[in-house]
């Protein structure tokens, strides 16, 4: 599941312009990819996006973006957050 921090919300928000989705984009080498939803294998969303007015945001730094799906991912989490 995503874990959605208030920044990317500002910084999505701050990139609208009228699409009906702004989606961030991010790959494992800390470089925006054009189609990353699709090269994951993750056809089902990428079928939606695909039907609508996206802007893609690149995003440098992917600290924004965070899958928090197991206990451990959020005990990862936590404990990041209090290192900083």
């Amino acid at each position: 599941m995503p874990f959605v921090d208030v920044s990317l919300v500002h910084l999505l928000y701050s990139q609208y312009a009228g699409e009906e989705a702004v989606v961030p984009l991010h790959d494992d080498d800390g470089v925006a990819s054009t189609s990353p939803l699709a090269a994951r294998g993750q056809a089902a969303v990428h079928s939606v996006l695909d039907r609508l007015r996206v802007r893609f945001v690149p995003m440098q730094d992917g600290s924004m973006l965070r899958s928090i799906n197991t206990p451990a991912d959020y005990q990862r989490y936590c404990h990041a957050q209090v290192v900083q």
